[in-house]
Parts: C-alpha cells; sequence; structure tokens
C-alpha cells in the first residue's frame, strides 16, 4: 500500500485542468456494434433516449454546471435506418470533442466521444477522467428528423 496526499494527486497539477481539444476529436469514425449491453450496466453507464430531434442539429442532453470528471459519452442507434450520427463535448465552454459515424445503418452502432467501447461477445468498456471545472455538456445530432431513435451514453461525476 502506498500513502500520499491524495488531494495533491487529484486537486493538483495538469490533470486536474480541463482539456481544451481531446487529441483525435472532430475526425469521422466508424461506428462500433454494441453487442451486449453488460459492460454497459457493470459500469452504471446512463442511456437516455434522445426524445424529438430536428435533422441536422445538436440536442443537449446532459448539461452540468460546477465541476466534475467526465468517464463516458458516446451516441448510439436505436434501430438500423440508415443516418449520420454525431457527438460533441463541450468542457468549460470550448468544444473538445465531435465524433461522427456517417450512413450508420445497424441498430446499436454507436460513436465514442469519451471513453472507449471494444467490440466483442460481451463487449469491454473503457472509462476515462477528463476534468471539468464550471460547466459540462454532452450533445447528439442525427442526420434525420426523428424521436427516441439514438441514445446518448455516459458517466459523468460532480466533484
Amino acid at each position: 500500500m502506498t500513502t500520499g496526499n491524495s488531494s495533491a494527486m487529484l486537486g493538483g497539477g495538469s490533470l486536474s485542468r480541463p482539456p481544451t481539444t481531446l487529441i483525435g476529436s472532430d475526425l469521422t469514425a466508424a461506428a462500433t456494434i454494441l453487442n451486449s449491453a453488460t459492460e454497459f450496466n457493470k459500469n452504471n453507464i446512463r442511456v437516455l433516449l434522445s426524445g424529438a430531434l430536428t435533422a441536422d442539429t445538436y440536442k443537449t442532453m446532459v448539461s452540468v454546471t460546477g465541476a466534475g470528471v467526465l468517464n463516458f459519452a458516446s451516441v448510439q442507434t436505436v434501430d438500423a435506418t440508415s443516418r449520420n450520427i454525431y457527438c460533441r463535448i463541450t468542457i468549460d465552454g470550448t468544444v473538445v470533442a465531435t465524433r461522427s459515424a456517417l450512413t450508420t445503418i445497424t441498430a446499436t452502432a454507436q460513436v465514442v466521444a469519451v471513453g472507449g467501447y471494444m467490440n466483442s461477445a460481451n463487449g469491454v468498456v473503457a472509462l476515462d477522467a477528463i476534468p471539468f471545472n464550471t460547466s459540462l455538456l454532452i450533445e447528439i445530432k442525427s442526420s434525420l428528423t426523428e424521436t427516441d431513435k439514438l441514445n446518448a451514453c455516459f458517466v459523468y461525476r460532480t466533484i
């Protein structure tokens, strides 16, 4: 067992500052197919249906005021309709990641903006630790006008 000043480890240094960009963001990515919700359940990933979406217009799914840590964020399709899907992350007023998949036609395809997901028999979710000081927005978008055809999937904690 190691000992140390946990407040220094968590509250100081560059890891406590929010990013201005996430490397690899703003790129078109291939969608991953989620084979099982098992890993989402084990990692307490919250899944919210989109509600009504207007084509090519971002909808805010998560809005947090205050400090915290973002562990996972993605957009996931509910059905096999052909569409483009997007997930945008804004931290402390700065857009740090925009992820997209163009012409997704598979049910449960998803694009991960923060964290990771490996497509295997049971799926493996990797949680990240992206700090925010004043605010967090998770937004999703579809190329279609539709209702409850996308999920916003996320884990964050406030501090």
